[in-house]
């Protein structure tokens, strides 16, 4: 009896625990996980789209201008109307930097720098295609130096401005970057100030070297010494690109410049 008294008291009160269990169960309120309010999308990107595109456009826009560049004053030089590829390059190229153009129409703020270069570009195309076939070194070196013209247009519009108080700025190469741009748009603008050193040389190059070596004489003095200029340039500028940019983000440039197509547009 003894025994028996005792097992009914041991499932006695562990059917008073299991009660007690189930009542502290129901009445714990239920921890349900809230995520988090979502960020406003002005606080997402720091640089809103109306800052940040136009730029991304101008770039694009450069390198267009860049690659018809180099192929036209190999046109121009070498009197290439005549070859149906160098006719189907420069069409092709043609092509492109007018879609790149068209697709930055519904930025208003740089409507005036976009006219100006599309007229620019229109009067060029029409001489180089009536200088053809001429191997005229001059007509050459006026191509060069208007399709250079045009990218300092839009090298002066890259940060909103890009020309510090006071400084200078070269046919070739465009305004100076100024250290008091945030971090990325300041490697933005010196990456690209240096990518026209460059580019500016390829075009310069590509054309004297198409053009018959009897003619070179008749470039006017300023060229070389313009390339020689450049070359002292193109160093200064990437000194001054990797001194003043983050490492994780001059990483980026240098990738950037190696891959196809660029990494900013992925």
């Amino acid at each position: 009896d003894g025994f028996t008294h005792y097992t009914t008291l041991i499932i006695i009160i562990i059917i008073i625990i299991i009660i007690i269990i189930g009542a502290v169960g129901r009445r714990t309120p239920v921890v349900r996980f809230t995520p988090p309010p979502a960020i406003p999308k002005r606080m997402q990107n720091p640089c809103p789209r109306r800052r940040r595109l136009p730029r991304l456009w101008l770039v694009d826009v450069i390198h267009r201008v860049q690659c018809e560049r180099a192929a036209s004053c190999a046109m121009v030089a070498s009197g290439g109307a005549s070859c149906a590829m160098v006719a189907s390059v420069v069409t092709s190229l043609r092509a492109r930097t007018d879609l790149a153009i068209s697709a930055g129409a519904h930025f208003e703020a740089l409507a005036s720098t976009r006219e100006e270069v599309e007229a620019r570009l229109r009067t060029q195309r029409r001489s180089d295609d009536h200088a053809t076939g001429l191997c005229d070194a001059s007509a050459f070196y006026i191509s060069l130096t208007a399709y250079t013209e045009c990218v300092a247009l839009l090298l002066a519009r890259m940060g909103d401005a890009s020309r510090a108080p006071g400084a200078g700025s070269s046919p070739q190469l465009g305004p100076e970057a100024t250290p008091k741009q945030p971090p990325v748009v300041h490697a933005l603008v010196g990456f690209c100030q240096l990518k026209e050193s460059v580019a500016w040389q390829r075009g310069f190059l590509t054309g004297a070297l198409a053009l018959p070596p009897h003619t070179l004489s008749e470039l006017p003095p300023r060229a070389f010494a313009s390339l020689v200029l450049c070359l002292g340039r193109q160093r200064e500028q990437k000194e001054r690109l990797e001194a003043a940019t983050p490492p994780r983000l001059l990483e980026l440039l240098r990738t950037d410049a190696r891959s196809n197509p660029p990494a900013w547009r992925r």
